[in-house]
This record gives C-alpha cells, structure tokens and sequence, in this order.
C-alpha cells in the first residue's frame, strides 16, 4: 500500500492532520473495573440481607431469631465486599490475564475443579467423619490448592475448624455432627 494512503490513528480523517490527543472511548465497565461492579452489587445484597434479617428479628446470642444468620451473614458479606471496593480503587493492580497466571488457564480450570471435588468431598465426609475433622480436611486442601505453602495449609485448617467449633458449639450451642 502506498505510504499516502495509509490510515493512522493518529490523523484526523478528514484533513489529515496530526491531532495532539488521541483517545479510545473506553467502556464505562472497564474505567470502574470489573471488581469495583462486581463488589458493589455484592455490598449492596450483603446490606438487603442485613435489613431483612432484621425485619425477622435476630434475638440475641443464647437465642438466636429468625434473621439472626441472615443478619450475620449479610453483614460480613457487605463488610467484605466494602473491603473489596475500597481495594479496586486503593490499590493500583496490574491486568494479569489466564494465560500469564501461573502456567496458563488449564491450571487455573483445573484447581478450580479440584476445589470443587474437594466441596463434594467436604459434604461426602461430614456426616461419616463429623464436622471438625471433614472441615478441617476441606480448609486444608482449598488453603494448599490456593496457596501452594505446605506448611500454612494444615495451620489454616485447623484454625478455621476450631473457630468453627468455637462459634457454632460454644457460643451458639448448636449441635454438631462430631
């Protein structure tokens, strides 16, 4: 092609001449990031289950109400999820695609899977091997699948199965299968 005729982006079309700012109109998802999106919504379902769970009513911590998990859980949703906000805009991150993560997206599809086998693994094992020990086993693999430290895996594990315990059977008083 002759170099007359080539088309930049960086000449107007109609008089050809250079033009000092060339700027792509980006997508409104892609200049609030996509977990900006993606926390706000689920800060503002974390607030809805706060609010229902407390048109139910929570009780307190000896008798706990109809909203009470709803209420809990909804609140720690929002928290979370405010947290993650706060980070998608704090924080200046780099766009790492599948492809450059850790050996590509074969590796990510497939510890995604296993996290999942692990999840039915976990429902398989609770009520054979109870509560504390099939949780303790399922935090431990996820940890280890994501975090690939052998030594903090089994710490996660059992620190995330004995708060478990400890809120569920001690302060809450609701059986588990042990």
């Amino acid at each position: 092609m002759p170099r007359a005729l080539e088309f930049s982006a960086n000449y107007n079309r109609f008089n050809l001449m250079p033009q000092k700012n060339v700027t792509q109109k980006t997508p409104i998802l892609r200049q609030i990031g996509l977990q900006a999106v993606v926390s706000l919504g689920v800060f503002l379902l974390g607030i809805y289950a706060v609010i229902q769970g407390l048109n139910l009513g929570i009780g307190d911590l000896s008798r706990p109400g109809a909203g009470f998990t709803a209420f809990l859980f909804g609140g720690i949703m929002a928290a979370l999820a405010l947290l993650s906000l706060t980070e998608a805009y704090v924080k200046e991150k780099k766009s790492v695609t599948p492809s450059e993560f850790d050996g590509g997206r074969k590796k990510v599809i497939l510890i995604q899977l296993l996290v999942l086998a692990s999840l039915v693994g976990y429902v398989y094992l609770i009520p054979r091997a109870g509560h504390l020990i099939s949780t303790f086993l399922f935090v431990t693999t996820v940890s280890f699948l994501i975090s690939r430290r052998v030594l903090l895996a089994p710490i996660v594990g059992a620190g995330v199965s004995l708060c478990a315990y400890v809120v569920f059977s001690v302060l809450l008083n609701v059986p588990l299968p042990l």
